[in-house]
């Protein structure tokens, strides 16, 4: 169970300032086979049930005409951090920061494909003992698109990096069909949780 809400007051021009509440719950959940690695590497994990409570801080500038179809000029910045505390139902106590950036570059202007690049990274870092269901992980973002085409939960640490580059353009000159050409990196704290060794790449 996920429940998620957060108010945006307006500060100026595509600038807003939010406050919100995050709430996750997970509870009687059990292998699908007798491998015990996954619960001795988080022995000190919760695993079968947790709760993430928190309060949260928001601070969000879109500058975009039209975000179900973004095109250039446009950028996107959210920044959200999330204080989780055991007074306010968490199990365990712990921070963390999510940013989000987006940028939207025309390729060819007038032009009626449109071709538009997209840049776009992510970042996920947490701070104290977090959930192990709660941890970044891939497709686990707002949108559920950070590490396509893996699967949601396929890498899944403390801290994660994600960057991928799209190029969107039409097929159609009325514009109801279109294409894209992407491809992403992510990358996922090691097993100290301290460090960036490894990237995967995917397209």
């Amino acid at each position: 169970l996920q429940l998620h809400n957060t108010i945006n007051k307006k500060l100026g021009r595509d600038f807003f300032w939010g406050f919100g509440q995050y709430l996750s719950i997970h509870r009687k959940i059990q292998p699908l086979t007798n491998n015990t690695i996954l619960v001795e590497q988080f022995a000190n994990e919760q695993i079968n049930r947790s709760v993430s409570s928190a309060l949260e801080m928001s601070l969000l500038l879109d500058r975009r005409r039209n975000s179900n179809h973004p095109i250039s000029p446009g950028s996107y910045v959210n920044f959200i951090y999330r204080n989780h505390m055991k007074s306010i139902g968490s199990t365990s106590k712990y921070q963390s920061y999510y940013l989000d950036l987006r940028k939207y570059i025309a390729i060819k202007k007038r032009s009626k494909m449109e071709p538009t690049l997209c840049l776009w990274l992510l970042q996920q870092y947490t701070r104290g003992k977090i959930p192990y269901w709660d941890m970044p992980s891939t497709m686990w973002d707002p949108m559920d698109n950070s590490g396509r085409p893996f699967i949601q939960g396929r890498f899944r640490s403390r801290q994660m990096v994600n960057g991928e580059t799209e190029l969107r353009f039409n097929l159609l000159k009325n514009k109801m069909l279109g294409g894209a050409i992407w491809g992403n990196v992510v990358s996922m704290s090691d097993k100290n949780f301290s460090t960036f060794k490894h990237v995967v790449p995917a397209a």
